[in-house]
């Protein structure tokens, strides 16, 4: 990634920069020439970063529209498979069954039932609406485990080979996004002023960054924070 370069290159100033004032055989005079002579070469490597770090994230743009267009077919021919004048019937079917239920015991057996059947329109209704209607029906702890098992079970059902491919695409362009966006905001603290980024003004670098979006999350079971990256759709930098 030409970023890297970036990147790569502000490391170098700043190892320069500490190089000149820890050299003890200049004077205070010769440690300011060849500050001067640093910032010039800084400003002048400020429009290539520019350039390189604007190139990269049309690149990155351009990748996340193919692989949203991927997405989209493959949800597509994924859906195509299904009738859905009998996912209807079904859900309807479902509902009823579970309103009709006194005990979560009967609920669990029926939705066994639509599980040893190999039937993926009933378990597609189970796990869409009937979900819900257990929830509802019987409020509680072994309610909500029945509930949370039947969305366990359409999650794993309601993909295909195509969409786990992009899905995992879609993985690993986020560690791109990621590493980008870090590199960006990095050049940005590098030649902008305090709060660039987050008050809005743009330095040449901070606007690249516009339709791109951080979050972080505690992962409490891992014991380790995950940090996300998105990016809008059709964002022009």
């Amino acid at each position: 990634m030409s970023a890297e370069n970036v990147s790569s290159k502000l490391l170098g100033f700043r190892k320069r920069t500490d190089e000149i004032k820890d050299n003890s055989n200049l004077s205070d005079a010769g440690k300011m020439k060849e500050y001067r002579k640093l910032d010039d070469e800084v400003s002048e490597y400020q429009t290539t970063a520019q350039a390189l770090l604007s190139s990269a994230w049309a690149d990155v743009r351009k990748k996340s529209d193919s692989l949203g267009a991927k997405m989209e077919a493959a949800r597509e021919s994924f859906e195509s498979q299904w009738n859905y004048e009998r996912l209807n019937f079904q859900s309807s079917s479902v509902v009823q069954k579970v309103q009709s239920i006194n005990r979560i015991e009967d609920a669990a057996s029926e939705y066994q039932k639509a599980v040893s059947s190999g039937d993926t329109h009933s378990l597609r209704a189970w796990g869409s609406v009937g979900a819900a209607a257990v929830k509802s029906r019987f409020p509680g702890v072994e309610g909500n485990r029945l509930s949370n098992e039947m969305k366990a079970d359409y999650e794993a059902l309601m993909t295909s080979p195509e969409i786990e491919a992009v899905s995992a695409a879609g993985e690993k362009f986020g560690a791109e996004i990621g590493e980008l966006y870090e590199i960006t905001v990095e050049a940005s603290e590098f030649y902008g002023r305090a709060g660039d980024i987050g008050m809005g003004y743009d330095n040449g670098f901070s606007g690249l960054l516009r339709g791109v979006h951080k979050s972080q999350k505690f992962d409490a079971e891992n014991m380790q924070l995950i940090t996300n990256y998105e990016l809008e759709a059709s964002i022009t930098a």
